[in-house]
């Protein structure tokens, strides 16, 4: 009996060391950044122009509504429970005003390309459970055809569809977000190669070297091959010229 409720004790202990290791912790989340988008990592995802035209447009929903849109890039999700941690962030940010909790929160992992957007309970009336769960397929479906800026402009002018915002298709929404979309662009035609791309770079020099070598040789085993047949059929030729003169000369003399 003792050594049964010891195993039990163990287990139990394993499986809060388990949940504590798996569980995102308050200290391991950034700071929510104060003009409401963040982008952490490569700076180069958004430029300076695109970021400050969305933080403008996001802050100016936010002083009409009282709803506020925040937007996060992180740097990698691949090694973390990114849903937990989506929730942990929204948390910790507080956002939506804490009477109402009218915020939304987007997400993009840039190396995973995937996105999520966590809505709090005051906004779910208009972004209800179905509503989200397709601007989530959505976001994720611009993630893999187009650059992060672009499936971001996207999803933030349809968020402002869907909360009534007065700055939705505006001029001014629809310039910033145009912005966003263009400056993101630009930025993918300077993105570097990627690792599969430069592994398929190796791999084919790889075989085309040793092709190269054996084109060679055999180019100059066909060289060495021409050059001997070609001293051989003048060695002949020679021979043939002076026997022809040894028949010729011993009876005329003419050589």
């Amino acid at each position: 009996m003792i050594h049964i409720l010891r195993i039990l004790r163990l287990c139990v202990i394993g499986v809060f060391c388990i949940a504590a290791l798996g569980s995102v912790h308050y200290q391991d989340l950034p700071t929510r950044p104060p003009l409401n988008v963040l982008v952490q990592g490569q700076q180069s995802i958004l430029t300076d122009q695109g970021l400050k035209a969305t933080q403008s447009l996001l802050l100016e929903h936010q002083r009409l509504t009282g709803e506020e849109i925040v937007v996060a890039i992180l740097e990698t999700g691949a090694s973390q429970k990114t849903d937990e941690l989506v929730k942990k962030l929204f948390e910790k940010w507080g956002v939506g005003k804490a009477a109402n909790n009218s915020g939304v929160l987007v997400v993009v992992f840039a190396d995973t390309q995937e996105g999520f957007i966590e809505v709090g309970f005051g906004l779910e009336a208009v972004l209800n459970e179905t509503k989200t769960g397709h601007l989530v397929s959505l976001l994720n479906k611009n993630l893999t055809d187009y650059p992060i800026g672009t499936a971001l402009g996207q999803i933030i002018e349809q968020l402002l569809i869907e909360v009534g915002s007065p700055l939705a298709s505006t001029e001014k929404s629809q310039k910033a977000l145009s912005l966003l979309k263009t400056e993101a662009s630009k930025n993918t035609a300077a993105t570097p190669p990627s690792f599969a791309g430069v592994t398929l770079l190796i791999i084919s020099l790889t075989c085309l070297i040793p092709l190269l070598f054996f084109l060679f040789w055999k180019f100059d085993l066909h060289f060495q091959a021409g050059k001997i047949s070609r001293v051989n059929s003048f060695k002949l030729a020679t021979l043939s010229f002076i026997k022809q003169k040894i028949r010729t000369g011993g009876v005329d003399g003419s050589w």
